[in-house]
């Protein structure tokens, strides 16, 4: 589609992705004499009416939301064939490239990083949503480590047909918080934890729960105990460690309760960093660690947990079956 033009406006120079639901281009606006982001509905989900109508009610919601970090909506035509919307373009890397290339993140830039992802979920919070969908992908990173979030409210589009939402679930699975595996609602809680994976990923250069499949990433989630940052990567101050554990709770009423709380803790760090004070504290109790050294050089004793009891995956029901058969199929199919 490259060189046409949508709604007598939109000239399409450049296809920069293709996404699950979405192809995406960078196209000039001749209105505003601007280049923006376009996204364009894929066949054959350009003609899925439900889906459409999801598509619809998250845009508007997200028309109230401002924020330095969150790519501002400019345009919408969901009757237009295909059906699209734009956004503000910007000049960015997603941050699951950056992992892939340069991680493990330092300290320094990881938490800078992810203060700029809670800003953007504190305006969404703030606006009364969530972003359901909170993952490298979804995260691009700008000269400076400025941050925008992209996918907003988009798990809900994909729900709306059935081939969508497993292929989307199985992508998102190293990301998504043990209560959506049981069919929970997203919620501020699981966006927390969505926060939790993406900084132990940076500073670790791995996510905390793998597994082979979709089907064992979730079942991981769900039962394996949360790992030590510090024996991933000893560079790690305590407090840091601390952070990511109180985000990685199982049970949500464990976890921060609201973004500005993670945000004010992850701000407290990034001050610690840059004036050379003791990170020796943490927001959650930990075992003590004798193989990592805290920020303030403090060495502590750790007593790793015990492995997890084997899973049976057939007799295993947290996960509902009709998720599990959705993993499975997709993770068959990758």
């Amino acid at each position: 589609m490259t060189g046409n033009v949508l709604a007598a406006r939109y000239e399409l120079l450049e296809q920069l992705s293709e996404g699950l639901l979405f192809h995406v281009y960078r196209a000039r606006d001749l209105t505003r004499s601007r280049v923006v982001t376009l996204k364009a509905v894929r066949a054959p989900y350009s003609n899925n009416q439900p889906l459409l109508d999801a598509l619809q009610m998250v845009l508007s919601s997200r028309q109230r939301v401002r924020s330095p970090h969150l790519l501002e909506l400019y345009d919408t035509d969901l009757v237009a064939q295909p059906p699209f919307f734009v956004e503000e373009f910007v000049r960015g890397l997603d941050l699951q490239t950056r992992i892939r290339r340069t991680a493990p993140f330092t300290v320094p830039i990881a938490v800078e990083i992810m203060i700029g992802i809670v800003e953007g979920l504190q305006a969404i919070h703030s606006a009364g949503l969530t972003h359901g969908d909170l993952r490298p992908a979804n995260v691009l990173v700008g000269s400076e480590w400025h941050v925008w979030l992209n996918g907003v409210g988009m798990r809900g589009v994909y729900r709306a047909e059935p081939g969508l939402a497993a292929a989307h679930e199985a992508r998102a699975a190293a990301y998504t918080a043990p209560e959506l595996f049981r069919g929970a609602a997203p919620s501020v809680a699981s966006d927390i934890y969505a926060c939790g994976v993406m900084l132990f990923e940076m500073i670790a250069a791995t996510t905390p729960f793998i597994g082979e499949t979709p089907v064992l990433t979730a079942e991981a989630h769900l039962n394996d105990p949360i790992p030590s940052l510090r024996q991933r990567n000893p560079a790690a101050p305590r407090t840091v460690e601390g952070i990511v554990t109180k985000c990685l709770q199982k049970d949500p009423a464990q976890r921060y309760a609201t973004a500005l709380q993670l945000l004010n803790d992850l701000k407290a760090v990034r001050d610690a960093l840059r004036f050379g004070k003791s990170l020796g504290w943490s927001p959650i109790d930990l075992p003590d660690s004798t193989d990592a050294k805290s920020a303030s050089g403090d060495i502590f004793a750790r007593n790793p947990a015990p492995p997890p009891p084997p899973v049976e995956e057939e007799e295993d029901d947290d996960i509902p079956k009709w998720l599990r058969s959705m993993l499975r199929l997709t993770g068959a199919l990758v």
